[in-house]
């Protein structure tokens, strides 16, 4: 359980510094957050949840078996490691947002390009 909690504190520590690298990245004009790391933050948030409610369970004895206690933290663990080893986002948190209107003065022979790749 302690494993599990430590590994808990650090993804939280991680999810609090990407938000914050967020915060700063959305105030550049034409910056938004990518989806995955937004559902990554999300997940975060869920797994914190279960971890809380795990540890107060455990803390008012509501587990009769030892057996299931160490099924349940054993499965938050892994959940944890892979959304720790999925906090790295090598190709950035945000994306560059085009300003309305861009694009859309194609040349005819980009237009027929982009038809065709679709």
């Amino acid at each position: 359980m302690d494993a599990l909690e430590m590994n808990m504190i650090m993804v939280s520590a991680k999810k609090a510094d990407i938000r914050d690298q967020l915060e700063q990245e959305e105030r550049r004009t034409g910056k938004k957050r990518k989806r995955e790391v937004e559902v990554w933050i999300d997940r975060v948030e869920s797994l914190e949840d279960q971890v809380h409610d795990l540890k107060r369970k455990v803390k008012e004895g509501c587990f009769l078996s030892h057996l299931k206690l160490e099924d349940r933290v054993s499965g938050l663990t892994t959940l944890v490691d892979k959304l720790h080893e999925r906090g790295r986002f090598d190709g950035g948190l945000t994306l560059d947002v085009q300003p309305a209107g861009v694009g859309h003065n194609l040349s005819h022979e980009e237009h027929c390009a982009r038809s065709q790749e679709v």
